[in-house]
């Protein structure tokens, strides 16, 4: 499936132009598969790519909550925790609307558990 995203995302990318609805949703689909198939380092590549899209583009496709979780994982996945966090913090930010509860919550214990992992206990329970 990859091989084909990939195609698919260059195709995009020729026909529309980078910031295109449909490139950031491709682009997403590539950074979920490949961080699924443990493929860390192109999944964060593209997770970036739509953060840094985040500002140039209007109606942004992706959740930016969602993407900011993610890359947050992966720091934490790699034991950069303190980036984890930041990241986490930042996703938190972008989760607050009632649509996100769920997320919300994902979000606050995966930076639970960042901050527990760095020895800040109280800062982890709360």
């Amino acid at each position: 499936a990859l091989p084909l995203l990939n195609e698919a995302l260059r195709t995009k990318k020729t026909v529309y132009g980078e910031n295109h609805k449909s490139v950031l949703e491709t682009t997403w689909a590539v950074a979920a598969t490949c961080h699924s198939m443990g493929d860390k380092q192109k999944a964060l590549e593209q997770y970036l790519v739509l953060m840094d899209k985040t500002n140039n583009v209007d109606d942004m496709p992706v959740d930016v909550a969602h993407v900011r979780h993610c890359v947050g994982r992966l720091f934490f996945e790699d034991g950069k925790t303190c980036q984890a966090i930041d990241m986490f913090r930042s996703a938190l930010s972008e989760a607050e609307t009632p649509d996100k509860l769920q997320l919300k919550s994902e979000i606050m214990l995966n930076l639970a558990n960042s901050l527990t992992a760095i020895g800040d206990v109280d800062a982890g329970i709360e």
